[in-house]
């Protein structure tokens, strides 16, 4: 008599992972944007639990998270050992990815986090006359609202990342590299980083490249090439010599063309949205509004 055979069981579905070594099926948000130097990411789980992380050493260079929650938990395994680290709102870890990397995770999982390359992490310290070739200290559930507040501010970038120059972005990589170099590097230096100003050449021409540029299309690296500095010090420099950074000068500039647009002609406000370097008519509207204190047509009409 011949006997049925069993069912064969159903072939295990491979765990589909991200770069960073996230359960992909777990995250209800997974964002990331460019810039010249780094890769930001926002990564949302609210899954009890997350699963185990893992990446294998990688020369990727540095990898730095801040939580936007409280709440989150992990128990790293390293060297034979584990270790459980609670992290609280704005809580960092800096780890290298040159390192082994495993990971528990439990509890809501939300995080913004800066890839820093080793190229770009030695062309910060370039940037910033670093002479040393020191290294990020190996961080856990460090409060730093620093940069906890430098990485929220990634999160309106993430969604409306048309609204968002290069400037932006640069400015962002520079400011929290600048904290880093000060706080966490394993051999600190005197960087003889000083307040110094742009020549008047370098400011006229700084200058006019973004009043070319109204849209924002145009990085720091690009400006400080053509003046004749390091990123890091053109925009020490520009921010010494006009009291702004240039995304912030490029802003006003836009908007005081608006406001000479909404004066002296009958554009809508779409064309003048367009003419002044915003991504559309509600950008404008947010920025200008933010400005001030009301939207432009209420102003075009006050005026």
């Amino acid at each position: 008599m011949k006997q049925d055979q069993a069912a064969p069981l159903p072939a295990l579905v491979p765990m589909k992972r991200d770069s960073l070594g996230c359960n992909l099926r777990k995250l209800i948000c997974d964002q990331s944007l460019d810039s010249q130097y780094v890769r930001f990411y926002h990564k949302v789980s609210t899954s009890i639990r997350l699963g185990q992380i893992e990446t294998p050493p990688a020369d990727r260079g540095y990898l730095i998270g801040a939580s936007m929650t409280s709440g989150h938990e992990r128990k790293i395994f390293q060297k034979g050992q584990s270790n459980l680290h609670h992290f609280n709102k704005d809580a960092i870890y800096i780890r290298d990815f040159e390192d082994c990397y495993k990971a528990d995770i439990t509890g809501d999982f939300d995080f913004v986090l800066m890839e820093l390359p080793s190229a770009a992490f030695q062309q910060l310290r370039a940037d910033f006359d670093l002479k040393t070739t020191g290294r990020l200290n190996d961080v856990q559930a460090s409060s730093d609202p620093v940069i906890g507040n430098l990485l929220r501010a990634m999160l309106p970038m993430f969604e409306r990342p048309a609204e968002y120059s290069p400037l932006v972005l640069d400015q962002l990589c520079l400011t929290i590299a600048a904290h880093l170099f000060q706080r966490y590097t394993l051999e600190p230096q005197s960087s003889g980083v000083r307040a110094s100003f742009l020549s008047k050449r370098q400011e006229s021409l700084a200058k006019e490249m973004l009043r070319n540029n109204l849209n924002g299309n145009l990085s720091v690296a690009e400006i400080a090439k053509a003046c004749g500095v390091s990123a890091g010090h053109f925009n020490r420099s520009f921010r010494a010599s006009t009291g702004h950074s240039p995304y912030q000068w490029l802003t006003w500039r836009r908007l005081e063309k608006a406001r000479a647009l909404l004066h002296e002609t009958a554009l809508s406000l779409a064309e003048i949205s367009v003419d002044c370097g915003f991504t559309d008519q509600s950008h404008f509207t947010r920025v200008f509004s933010r400005a001030f204190g009301m939207p432009p047509g209420r102003w075009r009409r006050d005026a």
